[in-house]
């Protein structure tokens, strides 16, 4: 997980994706344009979809990501992605990957 973005108290960056669905990444502040989170995982995956969610029921809507985009890419920097979207009005995005599964 790579980010500018400064963590809130416990609440890291790599608990983001760590497959857990009590733990959660909290910045301490709200993401300024241009700063990204991303996950770049150590090994390819073959996966056809990618969802994401933001914010936590505690908060009651008020810390999810309202202005966002959602890229997949083969290279560490996303800078050719194959497919993206926009974050929804929810906060949350999700991909259909172009030509089914890939790894």
């Amino acid at each position: 997980v790579k980010t500018e973005l400064p963590q809130y108290l416990q609440f890291k960056p790599d608990f983001a994706f760590d497959g857990n669905k009590e733990t959660f990444f909290w910045s301490s502040r709200a993401p300024a344009p241009g700063e990204t989170f991303s996950v770049v995982l150590k090994e390819p995956i073959t996966a056809s979809a990618v969802s994401v969610s933001t914010g936590v029921q505690q908060m009651n809507g008020q810390d999810k990501v309202m202005h966002g985009t959602l890229a997949v890419s083969m290279e560490e920097d996303c800078s050719n992605p194959i497919a993206e979207t926009k974050v929804d009005n929810n906060g949350d995005a999700s991909l259909t990957l172009p030509g089914g599964p890939r790894g």
